[in-house]
């Protein structure tokens, strides 16, 4: 503390999670160190946000550059950066979508939806379904149905109810003249009553060592240790209907919700993957494992 300045309290934060009894004190790439100067191979990545490792010499570098000229500005005033975003992330949208919303969670991009929803239509019910985790804000946890969440902080937001997932009979049935909005997070069937267009394809790639000698992709995901990309996550989801498809079962070695984790880990040869074709999440110059195209 600043001279002159006494604690009396110690503050601690609210326990929202198992505390693990280590304080980290810097990282690099894939590691962190802690207090004590003990490293660990860092697994976790923060639910799936820190995807370029830690202290990424790029990101340090852009962060460094736009702090040396404007670290904020309100929304009614445009600014390069911003607008040097909005066009890059308008270039993976299909050209119908011409608005967007700025939030910094998945829970504040659910209150958003809510919100415009019930202005869209001047409707104000919400159907969710069972078994879907939508955040810890209160409209985003009256959508949330599971007992933990939601008992300490009875009653939820009024008009929100849920149903079984899977079961279009009572989807059908809690829809009314009141429903705003029904928000499902699970990966689900589409009902033959909708339809399907396609907006954008996304191939899979095997990672694979390039000491591996088959080439044959089925032959490596069946025979090879397996790291799955977390089927939590959508692109998880992608990769695990292929397998079922193609009646492929993997001996599973790890379970990781980070493309960059999984990338370092192929790369060590400790087993070999299958993930979306998205960006390559590793860094620049860092030499990339062999892809096997499917």
């Amino acid at each position: 503390m600043g001279d002159g300045v006494s604690v009396g309290t110690r503050l601690h934060p609210i326990p929202l999670h198992v505390d693990r009894g280590i304080s980290l004190a810097r990282g690099e790439g894939c590691y962190l160190w802690d207090d004590q100067g003990r490293r660990y191979l860092d697994l976790m990545t923060n639910y799936g946000v820190n995807l370029l490792g830690h202290a990424h010499p790029h990101v340090n570098a852009a962060i460094d550059r736009q702090a040396s000229l404007l670290t904020n500005a309100h929304q009614s005033f445009d600014t390069p950066a911003r607008q040097e975003f909005l066009d890059t992330l308008a270039g993976f949208l299909p050209s119908s979508l011409s608005r967007m919303s700025f939030a910094n969670s998945g829970a504040e991009a659910v209150e958003a939806a809510m919100k415009y929803t019930r202005v869209a239509t001047g409707r104000t019910g919400i159907i969710a379904t069972h078994r879907a985790y939508h955040g810890r804000t209160f409209g985003a946890l009256s959508a949330t149905s599971d007992a933990k969440y939601r008992e300490p902080f009875m009653p939820m937001l009024e008009g929100t109810r849920h149903v079984p997932f899977d079961n279009l009979p009572a989807m059908a049935e809690a829809i009314d003249d009141s429903t705003a909005a029904v928000i499902i997070e699970p990966q689900f069937v589409l009902p033959k009553t909708c339809s399907w267009e396609t907006w954008r394809e996304e191939p899979l790639v095997v990672l694979a060592h390039r000491a591996i000698e088959e080439r044959d992709p089925h032959r490596i995901l069946a025979t090879e240790p397996f790291i799955r990309y977390d089927r939590k996550q959508w692109g998880g989801r992608l990769a695990e209907n292929y397998l079922q498809q193609a009646g492929i079962h993997p001996h599973d070695r790890y379970e990781l919700d980070s493309l960059d984790a999984i990338a370092v880990l192929v790369d060590r040869k400790l087993g070999v993957s299958l993930v979306p074709d998205w960006a390559p999440p590793w860094h620049l110059d860092w030499r990339a494992p062999a892809i096997v195209w499917l």
